[in-house]
């Protein structure tokens, strides 16, 4: 009853990246080519970034829905259930690294809030200019 904003994760896709991707984040699975790390993210095994982008959707909607549920049978005033996505400016330093930037954006520019976008009252950015 104290709480009018909260979050249920701060940048999952910069979790689900620098985990399943770049391989640098606990529980990790490194890659060791550019073209490995494509198929990684693109395969549906629960190893993928993109299963790990599916499982921290499936748990924010969770928690929202559970939240707001409570709050109702509390009879406390309605909360704002929301989480922070990562926004930056990315370009590479060459044209070979094109595909690797394209992918980046792929999976950063919001993945994730469209799989949640029904259960979402606001949404933080946390913004780290260009990099």
């Amino acid at each position: 009853e104290w709480v009018d904003y909260g979050l249920t994760m701060r940048e999952p896709m910069a979790f689900a990246l620098f985990t399943y991707i770049e391989g640098t984040w606990p529980q990790a699975f490194p890659q060791s080519n550019y073209l490995e790390v494509v198929l990684k993210a693109l395969q549906g095994d629960e190893r993928s970034v993109k299963a790990a982008v599916d499982n921290l959707a499936g748990a924010h909607n969770l928690a929202y829905s559970h939240i707001h549920q409570v709050h109702t049978l509390r009879g406390w005033r309605a909360p704002q259930v929301g989480m922070a996505a990562r926004a930056q400016i990315l370009e590479g330093k060459d044209p070979w690294d094109g595909p690797a930037v394209m992918l980046s954006r792929e999976f950063m520019d919001f993945t994730i809030t469209d799989k949640i976008q029904d259960r979402l009252d606001f949404l933080g950015l946390n913004y780290y200019g260009k990099e």
